[in-house]
Protein backbone atom coordinates (compact mmCIF):
# COMPACT_ATOMS: atom_id res chain seq x y z
CA UNK A 1 0.00 0.00 0.00
CA UNK A 2 1.26 3.53 -0.61
CA UNK A 3 1.84 6.43 0.82
CA UNK A 4 -2.03 7.83 -0.99
CA UNK A 5 -3.70 5.00 -0.17
CA UNK A 6 -2.44 5.13 3.41
CA UNK A 7 -3.89 8.11 3.53
CA UNK A 8 -6.87 7.77 2.23
CA UNK A 9 -6.93 5.16 4.88
CA UNK A 10 -6.11 7.22 7.37
CA UNK A 11 -9.36 10.02 6.49
CA UNK A 12 -11.28 6.97 6.18
CA UNK A 13 -10.54 5.66 10.17
CA UNK A 14 -10.77 9.51 11.19
CA UNK A 15 -14.30 9.85 9.75
CA UNK A 16 -15.43 6.63 11.79
CA UNK A 17 -14.13 8.13 14.80
CA UNK A 18 -15.65 11.49 14.45
CA UNK A 19 -18.91 10.18 13.89
CA UNK A 20 -18.98 7.14 16.12
CA UNK A 21 -18.31 9.19 19.07
CA UNK A 22 -21.06 9.52 21.57
CA UNK A 23 -23.70 6.94 19.89
CA UNK A 24 -26.86 7.04 22.28
CA UNK A 25 -28.60 4.11 20.66
CA UNK A 26 -27.29 0.76 19.09
CA UNK A 27 -28.34 1.57 15.40
CA UNK A 28 -25.63 0.44 13.01
CA UNK A 29 -23.58 2.06 11.51
CA UNK A 30 -24.64 0.98 7.88
CA UNK A 31 -28.26 2.28 8.92
CA UNK A 32 -27.25 5.89 9.97
CA UNK A 33 -26.97 8.64 7.01
CA UNK A 34 -24.98 10.88 8.94
CA UNK A 35 -24.92 14.75 7.54
CA UNK A 36 -22.08 16.35 7.06
CA UNK A 37 -23.21 19.54 5.69
CA UNK A 38 -26.54 21.26 5.16
CA UNK A 39 -27.20 23.28 1.91
CA UNK A 40 -30.71 25.85 2.14
CA UNK A 41 -31.44 27.95 -1.08
CA UNK A 42 -34.73 29.63 -2.37
CA UNK A 43 -37.49 27.10 -3.62
CA UNK A 44 -40.38 27.73 -5.57
CA UNK A 45 -43.06 29.97 -4.23
CA UNK A 46 -41.83 30.53 -0.53
CA UNK A 47 -40.34 27.23 0.03
CA UNK A 48 -37.18 26.26 0.34
CA UNK A 49 -34.93 23.77 -1.49
CA UNK A 50 -32.73 21.95 1.43
CA UNK A 51 -30.00 19.51 0.59
CA UNK A 52 -27.73 17.59 2.66
CA UNK A 53 -24.69 15.52 1.83
CA UNK A 54 -23.95 12.14 3.07
CA UNK A 55 -21.00 10.35 3.38
CA UNK A 56 -21.08 6.54 1.07
CA UNK A 57 -18.54 4.75 3.83
CA UNK A 58 -18.85 1.39 1.57
CA UNK A 59 -17.84 4.18 -1.81
CA UNK A 60 -15.06 5.28 0.55
CA UNK A 61 -13.23 1.53 0.82
CA UNK A 62 -12.65 1.05 -2.60
CA UNK A 63 -11.11 4.12 -2.79
CA UNK A 64 -8.11 2.51 -2.06
CA UNK A 65 -8.00 0.65 -5.12
CA UNK A 66 -9.82 2.72 -7.45
CA UNK A 67 -9.13 2.62 -10.93
CA UNK A 68 -8.87 5.84 -13.54
CA UNK A 69 -12.65 6.39 -14.74
CA UNK A 70 -14.57 5.29 -11.68
CA UNK A 71 -16.88 7.22 -9.97
CA UNK A 72 -14.53 7.60 -6.49
CA UNK A 73 -17.07 9.99 -5.26
CA UNK A 74 -17.65 9.41 -1.87
CA UNK A 75 -20.80 11.25 -0.30
CA UNK A 76 -24.27 11.39 -1.95
CA UNK A 77 -26.43 14.42 -2.33
CA UNK A 78 -30.83 14.17 -1.81
CA UNK A 79 -33.06 17.39 -1.69
CA UNK A 80 -36.26 18.49 -1.67
CA UNK A 81 -38.53 21.39 -0.77
CA UNK A 82 -40.71 22.30 1.87
CA UNK A 83 -42.17 25.20 3.68
CA UNK A 84 -39.34 25.05 6.54
CA UNK A 85 -36.10 23.24 6.84
CA UNK A 86 -37.27 20.81 9.30
CA UNK A 87 -39.94 19.67 6.79
CA UNK A 88 -37.71 19.03 4.69
CA UNK A 89 -35.37 17.30 6.38
CA UNK A 90 -38.59 15.19 7.56
CA UNK A 91 -39.33 14.70 3.97
CA UNK A 92 -35.62 13.67 3.26
CA UNK A 93 -36.20 10.25 5.60
CA UNK A 94 -38.36 9.14 3.17
CA UNK A 95 -35.51 9.65 -0.05
CA UNK A 96 -33.03 6.89 2.00
CA UNK A 97 -33.25 3.92 3.47
CA UNK A 98 -31.33 4.94 6.33
CA UNK A 99 -32.14 7.05 9.41
CA UNK A 100 -31.25 10.25 8.75
CA UNK A 101 -28.42 11.69 11.54
CA UNK A 102 -27.95 15.47 11.63
CA UNK A 103 -26.35 15.58 15.47
CA UNK A 104 -23.06 15.84 13.99
CA UNK A 105 -23.46 18.44 11.10
CA UNK A 106 -20.41 21.07 11.20
CA UNK A 107 -21.33 23.06 8.53
CA UNK A 108 -24.58 24.98 6.81
CA UNK A 109 -24.43 26.51 3.34
CA UNK A 110 -27.20 28.96 2.63
CA UNK A 111 -27.72 30.22 -0.80
CA UNK A 112 -28.03 34.27 -0.85
CA UNK A 113 -31.55 34.61 -2.38
CA UNK A 114 -32.66 33.12 0.61
CA UNK A 115 -32.01 36.45 2.57
CA UNK A 116 -34.67 37.88 -0.22
CA UNK A 117 -37.42 35.77 1.67
CA UNK A 118 -39.38 38.11 4.23
CA UNK A 119 -39.72 35.33 6.46
CA UNK A 120 -35.75 34.26 6.92
CA UNK A 121 -35.20 34.81 10.58
CA UNK A 122 -38.07 32.43 11.07
CA UNK A 123 -36.61 30.29 8.94
CA UNK A 124 -33.53 30.07 10.40
CA UNK A 125 -34.96 30.43 13.86
CA UNK A 126 -37.01 26.87 13.32
CA UNK A 127 -33.47 25.20 12.19
CA UNK A 128 -32.15 26.40 15.49
CA UNK A 129 -34.79 25.07 17.70
CA UNK A 130 -34.71 21.54 16.33
CA UNK A 131 -33.32 19.64 19.38
CA UNK A 132 -31.14 17.41 17.31
CA UNK A 133 -29.63 20.67 15.18
CA UNK A 134 -25.82 21.43 16.53
CA UNK A 135 -25.32 25.28 17.30
CA UNK A 136 -21.94 25.14 16.61
CA UNK A 137 -22.08 24.37 13.21
CA UNK A 138 -20.67 26.82 10.64
CA UNK A 139 -22.84 29.48 8.38
CA UNK A 140 -21.67 30.06 4.91
CA UNK A 141 -23.08 32.18 2.13
CA UNK A 142 -22.61 31.33 -1.68
CA UNK A 143 -23.66 34.23 -3.80
CA UNK A 144 -22.91 33.20 -7.24
CA UNK A 145 -24.12 29.96 -7.28
CA UNK A 146 -26.53 27.37 -5.18
CA UNK A 147 -25.95 26.22 -1.92
CA UNK A 148 -26.92 22.54 -3.75
CA UNK A 149 -24.24 23.17 -6.99
CA UNK A 150 -21.83 23.96 -3.58
CA UNK A 151 -22.81 20.61 -2.06
CA UNK A 152 -22.20 18.68 -5.14
CA UNK A 153 -19.80 19.84 -6.52
CA UNK A 154 -16.18 17.32 -6.23
CA UNK A 155 -13.18 18.95 -5.03
CA UNK A 156 -9.81 17.76 -6.02
CA UNK A 157 -8.60 16.60 -2.10
CA UNK A 158 -10.11 13.54 -1.89
CA UNK A 159 -12.03 14.47 1.91
CA UNK A 160 -15.55 14.63 2.68
CA UNK A 161 -16.63 18.51 1.71
CA UNK A 162 -18.21 18.75 5.04
CA UNK A 163 -15.33 17.90 6.72
CA UNK A 164 -12.93 20.33 4.40
CA UNK A 165 -15.26 23.20 5.62
CA UNK A 166 -14.48 23.01 9.15
CA UNK A 167 -11.15 21.65 8.55
CA UNK A 168 -10.30 25.16 7.47
CA UNK A 169 -11.90 26.84 10.00
CA UNK A 170 -9.90 25.08 12.37
CA UNK A 171 -6.61 26.66 10.48
CA UNK A 172 -5.59 29.53 12.38
CA UNK A 173 -3.34 30.83 9.62
CA UNK A 174 -7.02 31.15 7.54
CA UNK A 175 -7.91 34.13 10.18
CA UNK A 176 -6.59 36.52 8.19
CA UNK A 177 -8.93 36.07 4.96
CA UNK A 178 -11.80 34.77 6.13
CA UNK A 179 -13.96 35.20 9.72
CA UNK A 180 -16.11 32.26 10.78
CA UNK A 181 -19.73 32.39 13.05
CA UNK A 182 -21.56 29.56 14.30
CA UNK A 183 -25.25 29.27 13.36
CA UNK A 184 -26.39 30.22 16.84
CA UNK A 185 -24.22 33.58 16.87
CA UNK A 186 -25.34 34.51 13.17
CA UNK A 187 -29.12 34.16 13.99
CA UNK A 188 -28.46 36.28 17.58
CA UNK A 189 -26.74 39.00 15.08
CA UNK A 190 -29.85 38.90 11.99
CA UNK A 191 -32.36 39.81 14.70
CA UNK A 192 -30.05 41.97 17.41
CA UNK A 193 -31.11 45.88 17.15
CA UNK A 194 -27.68 46.90 17.87
CA UNK A 195 -25.17 44.82 15.90
CA UNK A 196 -25.60 42.88 12.15
CA UNK A 197 -24.76 40.20 10.93
CA UNK A 198 -21.65 38.84 8.42
CA UNK A 199 -20.60 35.43 7.21
CA UNK A 200 -17.96 33.88 5.03
CA UNK A 201 -18.55 33.66 1.20
CA UNK A 202 -17.89 30.09 -0.10
CA UNK A 203 -17.76 29.49 -3.99
CA UNK A 204 -16.55 26.61 -6.02
CA UNK A 205 -13.36 27.26 -8.62
CA UNK A 206 -14.37 24.56 -11.48
CA UNK A 207 -10.92 25.29 -13.06
CA UNK A 208 -8.89 24.17 -9.81
CA UNK A 209 -11.73 22.34 -9.07
CA UNK A 210 -11.74 23.36 -5.11
CA UNK A 211 -13.36 25.26 -3.06
CA UNK A 212 -12.62 28.86 -2.50
CA UNK A 213 -13.33 30.54 1.16
CA UNK A 214 -12.66 34.72 1.03
CA UNK A 215 -14.54 37.82 1.74
CA UNK A 216 -17.55 38.45 3.89
CA UNK A 217 -21.28 38.71 3.17
CA UNK A 218 -22.48 41.61 5.55
CA UNK A 219 -26.36 42.22 6.59
CA UNK A 220 -28.69 44.75 7.51
CA UNK A 221 -30.87 43.20 9.84
CA UNK A 222 -32.12 39.66 7.58
CA UNK A 223 -31.35 41.79 4.38
CA UNK A 224 -27.74 40.41 2.71
CA UNK A 225 -26.49 43.82 1.37
CA UNK A 226 -22.98 44.09 0.13
CA UNK A 227 -20.32 41.93 1.01
CA UNK A 228 -16.18 42.68 1.76
CA UNK A 229 -13.38 41.90 -0.55
CA UNK A 230 -10.73 39.29 0.50
CA UNK A 231 -8.84 42.64 1.57
CA UNK A 232 -11.16 44.73 3.23
CA UNK A 233 -12.48 41.29 5.17
CA UNK A 234 -8.35 41.79 6.62
CA UNK A 235 -8.97 45.35 7.69
CA UNK A 236 -12.21 44.28 9.24
CA UNK A 237 -10.52 41.44 10.85
CA UNK A 238 -7.86 44.12 12.38
CA UNK A 239 -10.84 46.67 13.24
CA UNK A 240 -12.71 44.66 15.51
CA UNK A 241 -9.56 43.19 16.78
CA UNK A 242 -10.17 39.39 15.63
CA UNK A 243 -7.24 39.33 12.82
CA UNK A 244 -4.92 36.24 14.97
CA UNK A 245 -1.57 35.19 12.44
CA UNK A 246 -2.61 37.44 9.79
CA UNK A 247 -0.03 38.46 7.01
CA UNK A 248 -0.62 41.49 4.46
CA UNK A 249 1.71 43.47 2.32
CA UNK A 250 2.39 46.92 1.80
CA UNK A 251 3.46 48.90 -0.52
CA UNK A 252 6.20 51.62 0.64
CA UNK A 253 8.65 54.44 -0.17
CA UNK A 254 11.17 51.60 1.37
CA UNK A 255 10.04 48.82 -0.68
CA UNK A 256 7.38 46.05 -0.73
CA UNK A 257 7.08 44.66 3.01
CA UNK A 258 5.14 41.39 3.95
CA UNK A 259 3.71 41.14 7.48
CA UNK A 260 3.33 38.05 9.12
CA UNK A 261 1.76 37.09 12.73
CA UNK A 262 -0.27 39.84 12.24
CA UNK A 263 -2.42 40.77 15.78
CA UNK A 264 -4.50 43.12 16.53
CA UNK A 265 -6.85 44.92 19.12
CA UNK A 266 -8.89 47.86 19.08
CA UNK A 267 -10.33 50.35 21.56
CA UNK A 268 -13.73 52.43 20.62
CA UNK A 269 -14.30 55.26 22.86
CA UNK A 270 -17.82 57.04 21.89
CA UNK A 271 -17.95 61.31 22.62
CA UNK A 272 -21.36 62.84 22.52
CA UNK A 273 -20.11 66.31 20.47
CA UNK A 274 -23.28 68.74 19.41
CA UNK A 275 -25.41 66.29 20.83
CA UNK A 276 -24.28 63.37 18.29
CA UNK A 277 -21.84 60.61 18.76
CA UNK A 278 -18.55 60.38 17.70
CA UNK A 279 -16.35 57.84 17.27
CA UNK A 280 -12.80 57.32 18.53
CA UNK A 281 -11.17 54.16 17.52
CA UNK A 282 -7.80 53.30 18.75
CA UNK A 283 -6.15 49.92 17.00
CA UNK A 284 -3.13 48.46 18.21
CA UNK A 285 -0.95 45.90 15.52
CA UNK A 286 1.61 43.96 16.44
CA UNK A 287 3.72 41.69 13.70
CA UNK A 288 6.81 40.60 12.09
CA UNK A 289 8.48 41.19 8.73
CA UNK A 290 8.04 38.56 6.75
CA UNK A 291 9.57 39.81 3.27
CA UNK A 292 11.04 43.28 2.37
CA UNK A 293 11.99 43.55 -1.44
CA UNK A 294 13.92 46.95 -0.79
CA UNK A 295 14.23 49.55 -3.96
CA UNK A 296 17.43 51.05 -2.33
CA UNK A 297 20.25 49.04 -0.48
CA UNK A 298 21.05 49.21 3.11
CA UNK A 299 21.08 47.38 6.25
CA UNK A 300 17.56 46.89 8.05
CA UNK A 301 18.34 49.53 10.67
CA UNK A 302 16.16 50.54 13.83
CA UNK A 303 15.44 53.90 12.75
CA UNK A 304 14.28 52.02 8.72
CA UNK A 305 12.18 50.11 11.15
CA UNK A 306 9.97 53.08 12.65
CA UNK A 307 9.96 54.54 9.65
CA UNK A 308 8.06 51.33 8.38
CA UNK A 309 5.84 51.36 10.96
CA UNK A 310 5.40 55.15 10.54
CA UNK A 311 3.98 54.69 6.75
CA UNK A 312 2.19 51.33 7.43
CA UNK A 313 0.06 53.24 10.21
CA UNK A 314 -1.08 55.93 7.07
CA UNK A 315 -1.69 53.44 5.12
CA UNK A 316 -3.83 51.59 7.68
CA UNK A 317 -5.71 54.91 8.83
CA UNK A 318 -6.94 55.51 4.87
CA UNK A 319 -7.64 51.63 4.04
CA UNK A 320 -9.65 51.17 7.72
CA UNK A 321 -11.84 54.78 6.94
CA UNK A 322 -13.40 53.87 3.46
CA UNK A 323 -13.92 50.08 4.78
CA UNK A 324 -15.73 52.02 8.14
CA UNK A 325 -17.65 54.20 4.92
CA UNK A 326 -18.21 51.62 2.62
CA UNK A 327 -20.29 49.44 5.89
CA UNK A 328 -22.11 52.91 6.39
CA UNK A 329 -23.37 53.41 2.96
CA UNK A 330 -24.44 49.98 3.68
CA UNK A 331 -26.29 50.48 6.82
CA UNK A 332 -23.97 47.32 7.73
CA UNK A 333 -23.35 47.35 11.23
CA UNK A 334 -20.93 44.46 11.44
CA UNK A 335 -18.82 46.42 13.29
CA UNK A 336 -21.20 46.86 16.22
CA UNK A 337 -20.99 50.52 16.72
CA UNK A 338 -24.18 50.17 17.68
CA UNK A 339 -23.51 48.16 20.36
CA UNK A 340 -20.84 49.98 21.49
CA UNK A 341 -23.04 53.24 21.77
CA UNK A 342 -25.91 51.51 23.44
CA UNK A 343 -23.69 50.40 26.07
CA UNK A 344 -21.25 53.58 26.50
CA UNK A 345 -24.22 55.47 26.63
CA UNK A 346 -27.65 53.94 27.20
CA UNK A 347 -29.87 56.94 27.87
CA UNK A 348 -28.76 58.67 23.89
CA UNK A 349 -29.34 55.04 22.28
CA UNK A 350 -32.64 54.43 24.21
CA UNK A 351 -33.57 57.52 22.30
CA UNK A 352 -32.74 57.52 19.10
CA UNK A 353 -33.16 55.23 15.77
CA UNK A 354 -29.75 53.89 15.10
CA UNK A 355 -30.37 52.36 11.42
CA UNK A 356 -31.28 55.89 10.73
CA UNK A 357 -28.22 57.92 12.44
CA UNK A 358 -25.65 55.14 11.53
CA UNK A 359 -24.30 55.50 8.10
CA UNK A 360 -23.59 59.10 9.24
CA UNK A 361 -22.10 59.01 12.60
CA UNK A 362 -18.59 60.95 12.37
CA UNK A 363 -15.03 58.67 13.34
CA UNK A 364 -11.75 58.82 13.35
CA UNK A 365 -9.45 55.89 13.31
CA UNK A 366 -5.55 56.06 14.58
CA UNK A 367 -3.19 52.77 14.38
CA UNK A 368 0.00 52.22 16.40
CA UNK A 369 1.98 49.75 14.93
CA UNK A 370 5.29 47.33 16.15
CA UNK A 371 7.05 45.85 14.49
CA UNK A 372 8.33 42.69 16.71
CA UNK A 373 10.79 40.91 14.84
CA UNK A 374 12.25 41.60 11.02
CA UNK A 375 13.96 38.85 8.90
CA UNK A 376 13.57 35.01 8.40
CA UNK A 377 13.62 34.13 12.05
CA UNK A 378 10.31 34.87 13.34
Amino acid sequence: MNRHHKFKLAILLLFFLIFLSGCWDFAEVDRRAFVTTIGIDDGPGSKVLVSVQIPNPHKMIPLLNATSGEDSRNFSLISTTASTVNEALNILLTKTYRNLVIEQNKSIIIGAKVFENDNVTDLIDHLTRNPKAPLQALVFICKDATAKSILEATPVQEVLPGLMFVQSAQTTFKYDRTFYIPIWRFEQRLIHSAKDAYAPLISFDPTETTYVEAGLAVFNGSRLVGELTPHETQLFGIITGMMSQGGMTFSLSLGEVTLANLNSKSKIRILLKDGRPYYSIKIFISANISELIKRSNGFMTPQKVIEIEREIEKVLKTELSKVVKKLQKLNSDVLDFGEELRVQHQRYWNQTEWKQEYPTVQFNIDVKVRIRKTGAKQ
